[in-house]
């Protein structure tokens, strides 16, 4: 090969490189970090609990502005809440690809941030430029900046593609949890509900430094969140559900975890009640005809009656506690995703069929 043959291949492939790090660094570079003061106000939202202590606003802003290198970004996540808890320092929000197979990395993008104990925060996360028409929005936490983060809200939120990104809700379920919320339960604490001595202590004892009766519906998630572990070794029809039996054994199923809040809080004179539907996760994590046609439970939560209105309880989703080979496995819970539970944030996996 001539000398200057060469030296053309050599210029050739070096502006290949060049242009290829040109377009993957900054064409595909990940959005850079912006102020949310600097967005459009949120289109919609989507908040996880009406719990003030904690809670995730998850919000999607229109109308672009302009990142760290001057590219114009259409759309981006808000997410907006606050924690008390310090495994929550900081937060990752993660857009995932839902159609990717098990074997596949379902990430598409993900941004860190720093959060400080007590104090609301406000961050954005651009939606990554993408072919794809869906996609899942997770948030995870963790304490530390490096390391393993938990699931804080994990396969609720999705997002799809029209003239802008917007949430996938389904507004039949919650037309059809609305109705029934909404429909007649009794504000006097069921008496035919046989609290023992034991459930009585307990509850005593759980909300002895409670000023309010949404403290003591507080308090008394924490503990079952914390003490009470989803026993994988029995199937649905073999799980402790005497309140008792739970409390000696310290592990169920959602129907046990239903009955054990429903008796503590009970105790303590504020109504409460079962409720029972059809809930994703056991089946799959995505709605079709035969889930939305369900009329079978498979899955029990609970609404109390507090500052006149009812607020949901889903203290087995709450609970990272597992039972499994005989083995108690303690997981420090997620937080208050389920506790006061935002209906229609709670109608993006929950379909509820009827109170017991």
């Amino acid at each position: 090969m001539r000398r200057h043959e060469a030296l053309t291949i050599c210029i050739i492939l070096l502006t290949c490189i060049a242009v290829f790090f040109w377009y993957n660094g900054i064409v595909n570079a990940p959005p850079q970090p912006i102020e949310v003061a600097e967005l459009a106000p949120p289109s919609e939202t989507l908040r996880t609990s009406l719990y003030e202590n904690e809670f995730v606003e998850i919000g999607i802003s229109h109308g672009g502005a302009e990142d760290a290198d001057g590219y114009i970004i259409e759309d981006y996540i808000i997410i907006e809440g606050i924690t008390h808890n310090p495994n929550k320092s900081y937060i990752m929000i993660v857009f995932e690809n839902p159609q990717a197979s098990d074997s596949e990395d379902r990430t598409v993008y993900q941004q860190t941030f720093e959060t400080i104990a007590g104090e609301p925060f406000s961050i954005a996360a651009a939606v990554p430029a993408t072919e794809l028409a869906r996609l899942k929005v997770q948030i995870y936490a963790n304490g530390e900046e490096y390391g393993s983060f938990a699931s804080w809200v994990y396969d609720s939120v999705a997002i799809v593609r029209g003239e802008n990104w917007q949430f996938e809700r389904r507004q039949d379920i919650y037309q059809r949890n609305y109705e029934v919320y909404m429909s007649a339960k009794s504000t006097v604490p069921d008496e035919w509900v046989y609290i023992s001595d034991e459930v009585q202590k307990l509850s005593d004892e759980i909300t002895a430094d409670c000023a309010t009766d949404y403290e003591k519906l507080a308090a008394i998630h924490d503990w079952v969140c914390s003490n009470i572990y989803y026993d994988n070794d029995v199937s649905t029809a073999e799980q402790f559900t005497d309140p008792d039996d739970i409390l000696k054994s310290r592990r169920t199923k959602c129907t046990g975890y239903a009955r054990l809040t429903r008796a503590l809080v009970l105790a303590q004179g504020i109504p409460c009640v079962m409720a029972e539907g059809y809930a994703l996760g056991i089946d799959g994590n995505e709605w079709d005809d035969e889930k939305l046609a369900a009329s079978e439970a498979n899955h029990d939560w609970n609404e109390a009656y507090v500052g006149e209105r009812w607020v949901i309880i889903d203290n087995t989703w709450d609970s990272k506690n597992r039972y499994e080979g005989g083995i108690y496995e303690t997981t420090v819970s997620d937080g208050y995703v389920y506790f006061d539970a935002d209906l229609s944030f709670f109608s993006l996996n929950h379909s509820l069929i009827r109170y017991k």
